[in-house]
């Protein structure tokens, strides 16, 4: 009589790695939509499987993990994910950078993990000028004169860059910190 002996081990899940999340940002501020997909893994013991993100907070059915150019959201059931972008950040960037997701399939007691990335290009976004305020003059029919008339130009830029300030028209003058002063004589013919 031949005995075998068989040890059985739980096996670790076969994880296929997820495929990148790439975000492109341009020169103009840019809004982002929500990635998403869905982690597939198998079980060679046929286990239930159980997704979520290393170090990321347990919330009821999902799990969660919040960096600098947001958030992503792996349901623990289904292994479907959500990458909600952080625009001001991803705009912010004048570089390409990125971040890497560590994302885990679970069934028994053994776990696998791989990894899912998350590729931005970067890019200098334009500063925003705000709209200046409406110079408005009234001639009358008598010989007017008029104070000059100064203001102060308002830009952002989400970089964060020092921002100048130039005006291109005929008797205007502006200084680097954005005030303006506008020379406003009138002659009638």
């Amino acid at each position: 009589m031949l005995t075998v002996n068989l040890s059985g081990a739980d096996d670790a899940p076969l994880f296929t790695k997820p495929a990148n999340i790439t975000l492109t940002d341009t020169f103009a501020p840019n809004t982002f939509t929500v990635q998403s997909g869905r982690l597939a893994a198998t079980d060679a013991e046929k286990g239930a499987l159980t997704y979520g993100i290393q170090g990321g907070t347990p919330q009821g059915p999902t799990v969660k993990l919040t960096t600098t150019y947001g958030t992503l959201t792996v349901t623990k059931a289904s292994g479907a994910y959500f990458f909600a972008p952080n625009a001001t950040a991803i705009n912010a960037l004048d570089a390409n950078a990125g971040a890497d997701f560590t994302v885990t399939a679970t069934a028994g007691g053994a776990t696998s993990r791989q990894r899912l990335t998350l590729n931005l290009t970067g890019a200098n976004d334009a500063p925003i000028l705000a709209t200046p305020t409406v110079i408005a003059l009234t001639d009358t029919q008598q010989a007017d004169s008029f104070a000059p008339i100064t203001g102060k130009l308002a830009a952002t830029d989400a970089e964060s860059s020092t921002i100048s300030y130039k005006i291109y028209a005929a008797g205007a003058g502006v200084t680097d910190n954005g005030s303006v002063t506008a020379m406003t004589s009138l002659t009638a013919p």
